[in-house]
């Protein structure tokens, strides 16, 4: 192991095109779990908010757009993380089919 950079040896030499692509996380990456993390508490503060003021229609409705909106916002991020992962298959698999086709 390579304490300068955290690689193998054996890693330096392989270019990144022939490394194995690293599998997706089953759970939710850091991105994920803070995105997730501030939707619930904007989630808990918009219900309290339409609950202590419930006489009030601009908090209200500002309450059930931050109650619609802290989900939607989880589920984007998530969504984000699977695009990237799918975008990176996607280019891998594009160089390996140029790649075969070169050599026939």
């Amino acid at each position: 192991n390579n304490g300068a950079t955290g690689t193998s040896p054996l890693e330096a030499v392989i270019p990144a095109e022939d490394r194995p692509l690293e599998p997706i996380p089953e759970g939710a990456s850091i991105k994920e779990k803070a995105v997730a993390g501030a939707a619930f508490v904007a989630f808990t503060m918009n219900l309290l908010s339409m609950l202590l003021n419930i006489i009030n229609p601009f908090a209200l409705v500002s309450g059930f757009l931050g109650v619609g909106l802290a989900p939607f916002a989880a589920f984007q991020q998530q969504k984000l993380t699977q695009t990237q992962a799918l975008a990176e298959t996607n280019q891998r698999c594009k160089c390996s089919a140029v790649q075969c086709s070169a050599v026939k």
